[in-house]
């Protein structure tokens, strides 16, 4: 159980541990997007959004997800293991990270929220 800080669960250190050794560095790009597993990082055209921890948590399990659903229940069990959350506080999340990535050229979301289930990366923008 963790203590309510942001650190990662210890299988996703060991697997990034063996894959940085391997030279093996995890990047996912989606649109206009880029997030960097190593730094932490996610950039927009290039340009770094500063995404406090959980938000960048919440952002690689969707995207992590590659365009399928994403429940509330696997985000608390990724992105808040073992500390006790309520959906608002995953509402919070989503809708902080809504902002920080904007809306594509026409103007929607790349989170869309599927009601009592939980929120989908739409990749294909």
């Amino acid at each position: 159980m963790t203590n309510g800080s942001d650190a990662q669960r210890p299988e996703d250190v060991l697997i990034e541990a063996l894959l940085e050794a391997h030279g093996v560095v995890i990047v996912y790009e989606f649109g206009c997007f880029r997030l960097d597993i190593r730094d932490q990082q996610v950039t927009r055209d290039g340009v770094p959004l500063p995404l406090p921890p959980k938000e960048f948590a919440t952002l690689r399990c969707l995207v992590e997800a590659h365009g399928r659903l994403v429940t509330k229940e696997e985000l608390l069990a990724r992105v808040w293991e073992g500390v006790n959350v309520d959906e608002g506080t995953i509402a919070h999340r989503i809708c902080a990270l809504r902002k920080a990535l904007g809306r594509d050229e026409r103007g929607r979301d790349y989170i869309e929220t599927v009601p009592r289930r939980g929120y989908r990366l739409l990749v294909n923008r």
